[in-house]
């Protein structure tokens, strides 16, 4: 028996048809962009994309189920009714995600899914008396949609949150963006940086700083610090690490001359579980001091302004405040670099429960590569160090340039973990919880110990 043909004036299908056709298009619509845009499966996206792949998703049904009501004709008018529509929705979605900063959007992904989502409401407008052939266009789209769901991505997206300072330590990893090594290595990486320090040629990231991120780029001690100190922060684990020793400066105001003018006086740090804040622990202890009782140590005043002003009496300087302030004149209490002390600075830190996952590990191990051939590139090749970190904090002239990377000898050719600066700052943050754990809770080696056992770490420097 003939089954009935749709009524061409009202409809584009019976029920289970347009079920299908939907569910089917719903796929399409999510996977084809991901593919295009970002290279990647839906499976394997990580999950600061999948707000802004539900938005999307969220939109095309909600343009199927507008087309339903609508039940457009096969005529120019049904065409633009369903245009119309798609665009509306589209548009209404990038609204709601526009109130959403911590949500990044691509524009493109956004642009393909609704040209998707127009076409595949009209297709079966197109197809009423041809449902036999819409089933068999069905069947070929499925089977592609199939192949980009699961298909194994040639770029992994792996998502890189900075932390709030522009260091001299992190221009290796800058130097591994700016000369794709990260792409090298199969990874296709999208950075969060934080706000510039003057003018700088690397923007800062217009959106909030991602909850999840795969890998942080920060200081060790102070995520140490927060696992013992917050009941709710993740254990957190470094895979491998670029400073490693203590190279900051204690600057003073005019008219202090040596350490021991210090004492009683006030130290302008960052934060206390901070690298500076370490430091300053580091210097309560070399001098004998009680670090809370011979020596105020204030937060939020590390900067030249909060010298100046008077606000505090010294600083711990970052490298770039440093050489501003030497050259105008203010005293140099102490070089830190000469005290040979370790400390666990700028590392590559992850979450130990997302580093479980197999897949995460080739990541890791990928994104080691490239952090490692970043690190060679500095030491190789100053020059173009200096280039990259005149353009990632601030355009400084060739002198500051050439002071400031001066104070990156010490970063290691090998960047494994700061064993003994993790010691170290189990040692200076002592406490009852600190005392819970072992200098190996914090740390996870292998994949660094299995790049260098391979030679890949020896074969960078010939």
């Amino acid at each position: 028996m003939t089954p009935p043909i749709p009524n061409p004036e009202n409809s584009s299908g019976g029920p289970l048809f347009r079920i299908a056709w939907h569910t089917l298009g719903l796929a399409i619509v999510l996977a084809v962009p991901a593919r295009v845009e970002w290279g990647a499966s839906l499976a394997s996206l990580p999950l600061g994309y999948i707000p802004h792949i539900v938005a999307m998703g969220a939109a095309y049904l909600a343009v199927a189920a507008i087309v339903g009501l609508l039940r457009p004709g096969r005529n120019l008018r049904g065409v633009l009714d369903v245009v119309g529509a798609t665009v509306s929705v589209y548009g209404a979605t990038l609204v709601v995600l526009s109130a959403r900063p911590d949500i990044s959007v691509s524009r493109p992904v956004v642009t393909l899914s609704m040209v998707l989502a127009a076409l595949l409401a009209l297709l079966p407008m197109l197809l009423q008396r041809r449902r036999a052939y819409g089933f068999a266009i069905q069947a070929a789209l499925i089977l592609a949609v199939s192949g980009l769901w699961t298909q194994k991505s040639g770029r992994i997206p792996f998502e890189v949150a900075f932390g709030s300072s522009r260091s001299l330590s992190k221009v290796p990893f800058v130097i591994a963006s700016e000369e794709g090594l990260f792409e090298k290595y199969g990874l296709d990486v999208r950075f969060w940086f934080p706000p510039e320090e003057g003018e700088s040629g690397i923007l800062a990231s217009q959106v909030g700083r991602p909850e999840h991120p795969d890998v942080i780029v920060d200081g060790h001690s102070p995520l140490m610090v927060r696992m013992v100190t917050e009941a709710n922060f993740p254990a957190m684990i470094a895979l491998a690490g670029g400073d490693c020793v203590t190279r900051t400066h204690i600057i003073g105001r005019q008219g202090l001359q040596h350490l021991e003018d210090l004492k009683g006086k006030r130290l302008g740090v960052n934060r206390v579980r901070a690298t500076t804040g370490f430091v300053a622990r580091l210097l309560a202890q070399r001098m004998g001091w009680d670090p809370t009782l011979d020596i105020s140590v204030l937060e939020f005043g590390r900067d030249a302004e909060s010298l100046k002003s008077g606000q505090v009496d010294a600083i711990v300087a970052n490298e770039r405040t440093f050489a501003q302030l030497q050259k105008l004149g203010y005293p140099v209490l102490a070089n830190t670099r000469e005290w040979d002390q370790p400390m666990a600075g700028n590392s590559v830190v992850v979450r130990r429960d997302w580093l479980n996952d197999p897949g995460h590990r080739d990541a890791a191990l990928r994104f080691l590569k490239a952090t490692s051939e970043g690190f060679a590139l500095f030491h190789r090749d100053p020059e173009l160090a200096r280039q990259v970190m005149a353009k990632w904090n601030a355009r400084m002239s060739d002198d500051l340039a050439e002071t400031v990377y001066d104070r990156g000898d010490s970063f290691p050719r090998k960047p494994f973990p700061c064993y003994d600066g993790i010691k170290k700052t189990m040692e200076l943050y002592d406490s009852n919880e600190m005392r819970r754990y072992k200098a190996e809770d914090f740390y996870d080696d292998s994949l660094m110990r299995e790049l260098d056992k391979s030679g890949f770490l020896d074969a960078l420097y010939k």
